[in-house]
């Protein structure tokens, strides 16, 4: 464990620090908040252990932050040749817009791809009881990322007391990459 480098860097002045990265328990996440971490980050856990992440939701609101996905660019790009109807059974109509003009498509819809999976991951079931467009990647009005719910991921949401989210996306020409913070009500 690396608790007494967390402690070094939380005693810095105007540093806000998040931890991740191994975190399978709640007293882990509890001591790391308690050394003075502002957030702690919860990857594969998430997916592994969904009890955890309802649990450190409901014991450190807003503290807790979860889902992560990354994408191969270059195998979508495959898939969406191959099978063209991928497309829409994935994508909303707003996604497929927004990919279209932004640039680079298949790298948009790679970041889009990889929302759905990390907003799953964060609400504790994978893809599967949600479908692809109950969740939905579009531009703030500020340009930002943000996530719509629908569907199936709506009461998901609810019982997991999640009212928001924060989103950060990335792609190369190799790899796309969300990460989704799950906000409470």
């Amino acid at each position: 464990d690396n608790f007494e480098s967390v402690r070094a860097l939380c005693a810095l002045p105007g540093l806000f620090v998040e931890v991740g990265g191994g975190i399978r328990d709640e007293e882990r996440i509890c001591r790391y908040l308690e050394l003075g971490a502002g957030r702690v980050i919860l990857g594969t856990v998430a997916v592994r252990d969904p009890g955890l992440v309802k649990a450190a939701c409901k014991a450190f609101p807003g503290r807790v932050a979860v889902g992560i996905d990354a994408v191969d660019v270059q195998r979508l790009a495959v898939v969406l040749e191959r099978t063209p109807a991928m497309r829409e059974r994935c994508f909303t109509t707003t996604e497929l817009v927004d990919a279209a003009t932004g640039g680079d498509e298949i790298g948009h819809l790679g970041i889009c791809f990889a929302a759905k999976e990390a907003v799953a991951k964060a609400l504790g079931c994978g893809l599967g009881p949600v479908g692809f467009h109950d969740i939905e990647l579009h531009r703030s009005e500020s340009g930002a990322p943000a996530l719509s719910l629908n569907g199936a991921a709506v009461p998901l949401a609810e019982a997991a007391g999640i009212a928001s989210w924060l989103v950060s996306a990335t792609h190369t020409d190799t790899v796309a990459q969300t990460v989704v913070i799950a906000l409470d009500a």
